[in-house]
């Protein structure tokens, strides 16, 4: 509830400072942006428990949630196999790295078919 709350929040906040409705592309990235941060999803399974999937399953909602909205609204376009490379990317980003939610809402707002294609080095294979 706490995520709907503040997402609702910051709509009303665009509305009465910048007397603008926001786009379902800046609301998805306030939903994903709050999921990061409260983290409100676990693995309570003791046999997934301690499998990496399940460290980062906050992060791979937001993902899903963010491409999901993205494609839905014609933003991007799949065109057969999306490199998963950019997903990850973006997972070890959203774990590791701290954004304001200005600026996350502009880094979902950038993402485009070509970025969702472009291969990034395998951030986990890092000494």
């Amino acid at each position: 509830m706490d995520i709907i709350v503040r997402v609702d929040k910051r709509k009303a906040y665009y509305h009465c400072f910048h007397s603008m409705e926001i786009n379902e592309c800046k609301e998805a990235a306030l939903y994903a942006y709050w999921i990061i941060k409260l983290r409100p999803f676990s693995i309570t399974d003791k046999r997934y428990q301690n499998k990496f999937d399940a460290c980062i399953i906050n992060e791979s909602f937001a993902v899903y949630l963010i491409g999901l909205v993205l494609e839905c609204t014609g933003r991007i376009k799949k065109t057969g196999d999306i490199k998963t490379s950019y997903c990850d990317f973006l997972e070890y980003s959203f774990r590791f790295r701290s954004f304001s939610i200005d600026s996350f809402v502009v880094l979902i707002e950038s993402i485009s078919t070509e970025t969702l294609e472009k291969v990034y080095p395998d951030l986990f294979d890092q000494p």
